[in-house]
């Protein structure tokens, strides 16, 4: 059906990427659960390891962290963690220099043995210091490094509003309105699933990220394909 094959093409629009905890346990959460800080309404994320970090993550010229398979995040989330591997932070810093935005707490030490403890620990204070600059955390929780910025002790939202990320998707609508969303983006297009997640009609209208473009609604249950109604402005197309 189209919805179907709407959702296998093009690749998972994210804006958050969040590094897995190395320590044990370290795992794939499912729909979220167990992510600190938790995603804020309106912004989808991705998971990532710590060989995708090592091995596949660069910076492009606008500061997005991508993959070479096309991927693209604005701000990378490091877990909630005071322990991190020397390689770990050494990629860390190329990134955040060359552009990146990373939010979370300075490491202090390191969980390896691999070349000596007291060496690592040492060489991850040297280059957290160099990172995260005087930031604390509480009082002082944003800084400039390179040409990217590093922020810790915020809410992810007011990281997001500070690296200029507005949300991906908006649903206005009643109070108890219920609605899911996935969001594909491929070469020509911008595809989003909604799902109403009542038994029964809502009415809402829905703003998406996109401008300069047209608007269709694919029918799932039938494969129908039609125009939609919408409004483009301020960056956003709002479709009823």
């Amino acid at each position: 059906l189209a919805g179907g094959r709407a959702l296998i093409q093009g690749l998972v629009a994210a804006d958050i990427a969040y590094l897995l905890n190395e320590g044990a346990p370290s795992s794939q959460p499912f729909w979220g659960a167990g992510l600190r800080p938790a995603p804020p309404e309106g912004y989808d994320y991705d998971t990532v390891n710590a060989d995708v970090l090592l091995n596949r993550m660069t910076v492009d010229a606008e500061g997005r962290i991508v993959l070479p398979d096309g991927m693209r995040y604005r701000i990378l989330v490091l877990p909630e963690t005071d322990r991190m591997r020397p390689e770990l932070l050494r990629k860390i810093r190329s990134l955040v220099s060359g552009g990146a935005i990373l939010s979370g707490p300075r490491p202090a030490g390191s969980p390896s043995l691999q070349g000596g403890a007291n060496a690592a620990d040492l060489e991850v204070r040297t280059l957290a210091n160099e990172i995260w600059g005087d930031l604390d955390g509480v009082q002082r929780n944003r800084r400039y490094f390179g040409k990217g910025q590093v922020m810790w002790g915020l809410p992810l939202k007011d990281v997001l509003a500070l690296a200029g990320v507005p949300k991906d998707a908006e649903f206005a609508g009643p109070l108890d309105s219920s609605v899911a969303w996935i969001h594909r983006r491929c070469r020509d297009a911008d595809i989003y699933f909604v799902a109403n997640r009542t038994d029964r009609a809502q009415r809402i209208e829905a703003r998406f990220r996109v401008e300069g473009k047209e608007a269709e609604l694919w029918h799932p249950d039938t494969g129908r394909i039609e125009p939609a109604g919408y409004v483009i402005g301020d960056g956003r197309t709002t479709v009823p």
